[in-house]
């Protein structure tokens, strides 16, 4: 097996949502980015993910911040954690 040494700024591991976010900032600062995943771009988790994730748009929206956190917890599978669910919940009506 033949070593190449290759010369980058930023190594970004994933290509999902955060990963692609944070390889095109780097870049647009001037940064040589390399972006390392386990799949194709195109087919991560959160590509996988599309169109089943939810926020809570507005303040006055009729969903609780309990009731979007209870909702992905079953929507889950009972995988995610309250903690994490509420937090979800919690932070996504800033990020909207």
């Amino acid at each position: 097996m033949e070593t190449v040494w290759l010369d980058y700024d930023v190594i970004v591991v994933g290509s999902g949502g955060a990963g692609s976010a944070a390889a095109h900032a780097a870049s647009g600062a001037g940064a040589r980015v390399l972006v390392v995943a386990k799949d194709p771009i195109g087919c991560s988790d959160s590509k996988i993910a599309e169109g089943i994730v939810t926020v809570r748009g507005v303040a006055d929206d009729t969903d609780s911040h309990e009731v979007l956190a209870d909702n992905l917890r079953l929507a889950g599978g009972d995988l995610p954690t309250p903690e994490i669910t509420r937090a979800f919940a919690e932070d996504s009506e800033k990020a909207y």
